[in-house]
């Protein structure tokens, strides 16, 4: 969330004019909703990352290390069902 919130404040110092998020809104860290708020505030272009896939069910998550699995287990019951929807 951090992160998140100090370059879309850099980028409105730029007057981004098109949003664009590439992927993995949650899954690193202990914000997913905030997270999810700001980028459909923003109206951004979204592509679901492998996380995003993950916690909606879309991916299977065999392939990911045992941290990562944790992750996402535990961001899926911090979602609210619109987070779910806005992330499939």
């Amino acid at each position: 969330l951090e992160a998140l919130t100090a370059v879309v404040a850099a980028m409105k110092e730029d007057r981004v004019e098109h949003w664009v998020q590439v992927g993995d809104i949650v899954g690193y860290g202990p914000d997913p909703c905030a997270c999810i708020d700001i980028i459909r505030e923003l109206g951004a272009t979204v592509c679901m990352g492998n996380h995003d896939a993950a916690v909606v069910g879309s991916l299977e998550t065999d392939y990911f290390n045992t941290y990562a699995r944790m992750a996402i287990e535990w961001t899926r019951t911090q979602l609210r069902r619109s987070d779910l929807e806005y992330l499939g």
